[in-house]
């Protein structure tokens, strides 16, 4: 027998292990091994002593005695090794379980392969409880709060199945069993029956009053079972959410007897659902008695080699069993919902789903299945003891039998009471999460799959954690082995071949499910939580309990603390009213300075959650909202935000508040509802960029920038409806430009929209849009979407690559971040753009399209429009400040050698002119076009041989005073060169003050330079008969002259063909305007004379 059973074991190891290496670490593997390694050398020890003898005869025979003498004596012992055996079992007493970490064996099952999900609520039971009477029994209904179980079971099915209602998450569940058991794609059918299986291990002859059907006291407690609460909420789902018929319903554990409690809490609301009993004495009292059948047989794998009749104390006595019958409800009933209890047992271990299968028979008890467990004769015995691995397990028969684990719909494990033994009360789990609020408490979970491998691990691993020292039983040797066998067959015993529907083995099961043990029992994390394997998935929902209003607080949280980026919360609704006590008091306010995140989030009818201004939250999934969500904002500094990274359901409210100033540009940071936008406000106005001009709107587009009047009450705008959660937004753009705009073109060159040139200007190409989201939104992200080095991809005029917003008086930019922080009505050293946020863009031309893209969302809560946020790393360079009648500007110089003297979109920022009393700008140091620039980026290299050009424009003049700050560039210092009084100054030591005229605009008097010494600064002396002028054509029908002329000066203007087109006198101001006629268009010459002084430009028109 040993040659045939170790041969067998050394094929097996092999064939299993060559293919798939890390096989060897599986422990029906580690079961053969030493059988295998036994084998190999036992064989090897037959040919060695064979060898030895052979030897010591050949030397006799030539009478070597003494050497004939030592091979004698070295084959008596290779012989006495070779059969030399041991009694000492593989695997004894406890089970060491660190090598199954984390390594998976079977193929999982489920909608979510794998998927275990467990809630835990300690509001569901009363810690209180002692269950030392039958008042106070565990059972009772003033020890459970009914509503928070029905929310448990409620959370359970949708994370099961990923789903938001529970009549979705049902038709699934039914879709899915139907789909693996050749039904098809159906849900539940009005005329099938469903059985639902309960534990009630107590309900034996003696054990309780039979004439009031309530147990009595089992040496002075109540035995840990099913829940009579987990029942109702089954119920009050199958019958009120899934439109079951109450007379297709069937409960009971046919083996025992349903108590009164139980039958009164059930039929109360469900009176026409049969409720099944052991003993037709009872069928006067509403039970109706399990008939049990003549036909529906199952066939022990074993077939008689291992199960025996037994007895209590000797379970291998007797005769041998082969099969047993079960009752009629396994075969009439179309679907079970198996719901046990969470507990240990001294001769399985553990007592979960497949152990529930044990009173299925029709047998008077089950102890004529104990050889199939662990320890047959109750641990601590020693009498018949299974602890090794690899050895039949007949709950791999009750889980793979057709009528029994094969009708199970999906599996229920009721944890509200869990205890440490079959006939044990329950008992205060002091491990986490149950020992959140208390050093330990009732279990308080509910945990669910629809597979049943997986199911039965996570409960076999939260036993083990839990009963170590005291009721030890989960730790015994072998507990799992059924939990391998049911997940691979390759982990059978050899020998056995598992198929409980049959006779003899001709139809051996598959696979049933996945199993592994978890990482440790802190994170309880398997491999498809750690993303390492195809095993497990636990989910471990964070549920509110409201001790207080602070989400960041643990205790405010079961199922192990606050929530962290990939676990699910909920939130419910506070229950004033409710056995035991009142649950979820206070609804959470995220308000501390840590953010807030979860991977998905489910605020439930009647719930609540505020984020408040300057916080934000993070959904990395799907946000699940029947409740009220509120995103608060102030007047001043911040906002909250929300991210939602995966589907959003249910309305929420973002409450803007609005400046006192008018006319902030803002946009909806959700999908209004109705797509209008609110009416309790006041007026909103869309920017028409054809017209020019603001026309008023109710109409919401998502991604479109509004601007809106006085509010008609308070100054809240309050914007309703559903977070935006497309991936892709993409607004249109216009302008009256049909060319594409490169780096150095000229304007006055640039093509025309049909119907846009002349007076059809319109917004110039400005466009006013905002941000579509509950969160900031990156800036230089959204530039790099939308701009391109290929001119045909980008969709920004280049020399105005930013994103401009407006305070009430003045336009500020934002472009890509040079790491100033800086103070100036000019420039923003944000680097995000703020939830409601509007702002204006220069479109390339008329096909232009920006595009928003979610990735750009980020948790930003305190960005604003007037304070800038701290920076780090500023480039070298100097934010030049004027003050001019107390009318301030500025502008900004930096260098990095990554830039270069001509145009760097992004970089050197167009000046977005507000018509402002003072503005101070720079040109391009290339001096290759007419734009006035709010930030130019220069190199850093060679900064010493670059001028920059420095303009202001101010119609009312007056006493100018220049100062900077300044981020030091290698040695060199910043110098203000005024050519007009021939003064340089070192900027960022000192101020200077000079005195221009009114109507002074443009450059030729200011220039800004670097250099290591005053003495490096060579003032530019002008030309005498260079007229220092500047000439654009600033509207398609306006040329503008910027410089100081004389009232003498005069303004020509000549075809290609030098034909006179028109003369026109200009006046000694700064700026001078001339009104063009009307010309085809071409190339023309702009001629400006001032006595001896002239000054040409070539122009398109």
């Amino acid at each position: 027998m040993f040659f045939i059973t170790g041969l067998g074991a050394l094929l097996w190891f092999l064939i299993r292990v060559i293919p798939k290496p890390s096989r060897a670490a599986y422990p029906c593997m580690r079961a053969a091994a030493p059988v295998a390694s036994a084998f190999v050398l036992y064989v090897l020890g037959l040919f060695a002593t064979a060898a030895f003898f052979k030897k010591s005869k050949r030397l006799f025979s030539q009478s070597r005695h003494a050497l004939a003498s030592i091979f004698l004596l070295a084959g008596i012992f290779s012989a006495m090794l070779t059969t030399f055996t041991s009694d000492k079992p593989l695997y004894a007493g406890i089970q060491d379980f660190t090598q199954d970490v984390n390594n998976p064996v079977g193929t999982a099952r489920g909608i979510y392969p794998g998927r275990v999900v467990m809630i835990h609520d300690p509001n569901a039971t009363d810690e209180t409880c002692n269950n030392s009477s039958l008042s106070d029994g565990y059972f009772q209904s003033v020890n459970n709060n009914q509503a928070v179980v029905d929310q448990m079971v409620s959370a359970a099915i949708r994370l099961l199945t990923g789903t938001t209602t529970d009549a979705n998450a049902w038709n699934a569940i039914f879709r899915h069993y139907n789909q693996n058991h050749e039904k098809g794609n159906v849900g539940y059918s009005s005329s099938e029956k469903i059985f639902i299986k309960i534990n009630a291990t107590s309900g034996w002859d003696g054990n309780f009053n039979t004439s009031t059907l309530e147990p009595n006291r089992y040496n002075g407690y109540y035995i840990s079972e099913t829940s009579p609460q987990i029942v109702l909420s089954v119920l009050r789902q199958l019958i009120d959410t899934l439109g079951v018929p109450e007379g297709n319903i069937y409960i009971g554990d046919p083996m025992k007897h349903i108590y009164q409690h139980s039958y009164n809490l059930w039929h109360a609301e469900f009176p026409d659902v049969h409720y099944l009993d052991n003993d037709a004495t009872y069928n006067n009292r509403g039970r109706e008695q399990a008939v049990k059948s003549t036909t529906a047989l199952i066939y022990y794998s074993d077939r008689g080699s291992i199960l025996k009749t037994g007895s209590w104390n000797n379970a291998n006595s007797g005769s041998p069993v082969t099969q047993d019958y079960l009752y009629q409800i396994y075969e009439q009933a179309d679907y079970i919902i198996n719901i046990p209890a969470l507990k240990g047992h001294a001769r399985a271990g553990i007592t979960l789903f497949a152990k529930n299968h044990l009173g299925s028979n029709i047998r008077d008890d089950a102890k004529h299945l104990h050889m199939g467990l662990v320890n047959p004769d109750n641990y601590p015995s020693t009498l018949n003891p299974r602890y090794n691995m690899g050895m039949y397990r007949v709950q791999v028969d009750l889980m793979g039998h057709a009528l029994l684990g094969g009708k199970e719909l999906f599996y229920l494990l009721d944890g509200l009471w869990g205890g440490s033994e079959s006939i044990d009360p329950p008992r205060k789990f002091s491990s986490t999460p149950f020992n959140t609020e208390f050093s330990s408490d009732w279990s308080s979970c509910i945990i669910v799959s629809q597979d049943p491998v997986a199911i039965e691990s996570v409960g076999f691993d939260l036993l083990r954690n839990e009963f170590v020292t005291s009721f030890p039983f989960p730790q015994m040797g072998g507990v799992d082995d059924y939990l391998h066998q049911a997940a691979d067959n390759t982990c059978w015993p050899a020998g056995i071949t598992y198929d409980p529907n049959h006779p003899t083995g001709t139809t051996p099961l598959h696979s049933m499910g996945v199993h592994e043990h978890w990482n440790n029992a802190a994170s309880k994390q398997y491999t498809r939580n750690l993303g390492t394997g195809d095993g497990i998935e636990l989910i471990i929902a964070r549920t509110w309990q409201g001790k207080n209003t602070d989400w960041s607080l643990s205790t405010n949280w079961s199922g192990g603390g606050v929530p962290g980026e990939n676990d699910y919360a909920y939130i419910y609704a506070p229950i004033a009213d409710a056995n035991p006590k009142p649950a979820y008091p206070f609804q959470p306010v995220i308000s501390a300075s840590t953010t807030a995140t979860c991977r998905n989030l489910s605020v439930m009818p009647g719930a609540s959650l505020v984020i408040n201004p300057g916080q934000a939250l993070t959904v990395n999934g799907d946000l699940f909202n029947t409740g009220t969500l509120t995103i608060e904002s102030d007047a001043v500094n911040n906002s909250g935000s929300l991210i939602v990274k995966g589907s959003s359901t249910g309305i929420i409210t973002y409450n803007r508040v609005m400046p006192d100033s008018l006319y902030h540009y803002l946009s909806s940071p959700v999908s209004c509802t109705g797509n209008t936008l609110p009416g309790d406000y006041g007026s909103f106005y869309l920017w028409d960029e054809v017209q020019g001009d603001w026309a008023i709107t109710t109409d919401y587009v998502p991604g479109k920038g509004y601007t809106t009047g006085t509010p008609s009450t308070g100054n809240t705008l309050s914007f309703t409806g559903t977070v935006i959660t497309d991936d892709i937004i993409t607004i249109e753009a216009s302008s009256p430009y049909s060319d594409v705009m490169e780096e150095g073109d000229s304007y006055a060159s640039r093509q025309f929209v049909t119907g846009r040139s002349g007076s059809g200007w319109g917004g110039g190409g400005w466009n006013l849009l905002g941000n579509p989201y509950t969160s900031a939104l990156n800036v230089s992200a959204f530039i790099d979407e939308n701009y391109s080095e290929t001119a045909a991809d980008n969709q920004f005029d280049p020399n105005y690559v930013a994103l401009y917003l407006y305070n009430g008086s003045t336009y500020s930019y934002i472009g890509y971040s040079t790491g100033w922080d800086v103070d100036n009505p000019t420039e923003l050293s944000q680097t995000h753009i703020q939830a409601g946020q509007g702002f204006f863009v220069l479109a390339n031309n008329n096909n232009s399209s920006f595009t928003f893209r979610r990735s750009t969302m980020q948790g930003h809560a305190n960005v604003t429009l007037h304070k800038s946020a701290k920076a780090k790393d500023p480039w070298p360079g100097l934010e030049l400040k004027v003050n001019c009648n107390g009318k301030k500007s500025s502008a900004m110089i930096v260098y990095n050698d990554q830039m270069n003297v001509g145009l760097d979109p992004g970089y050197d920022v167009g000046l977005y002119d507000s018509g402002a009393d003072i503005d101070v700008f720079t040109t391009l140091a290339a001096g290759n076009n007419t734009v006035n620039y709010a930030r130019q980026a220069l190199p850093a290299w060679g900064a010493d041989t670059i001028t920059v050009p420095l303009g202001i424009n101010s119609k009312k003049g007056g006493t100018v005073t220049f100062s900077a700050r300044t981020v030091p560039l290698d040695n060199y210092r910043f110098w203000l060169e005024d050519r007009l009084t021939g003064s340089v100054i070192e900027l960022g030591v000192n101020s200077y003050s000079a005195v221009i005229p009114a109507e002074t605009y443009g450059t030729g008097r200011f220039f800004l330079k670097a250099g290591t010494t005053i003495t490096s600064i060579v003032p530019v002396i002008a030309i005498p008969d260079e007229l220092d002028v500047r000439i654009w054509v600033s509207s398609w029908n306006t040329l503008s002259i910027e410089g100081e002329i004389s009232d003498r000066a005069t303004c020509t203007i000549y075809d290609i063909s030098g034909h006179i087109i028109l003369e026109a006198q200009l006046t000694d101001t700064n700026l001078n305007t001339v009104s063009l006629p009307v010309v085809a268009n071409g190339i023309y010459v702009i001629k400006i004379t001032d006595g001896n002084k002239v000054a040409t430009k070539k122009v398109f028109l």
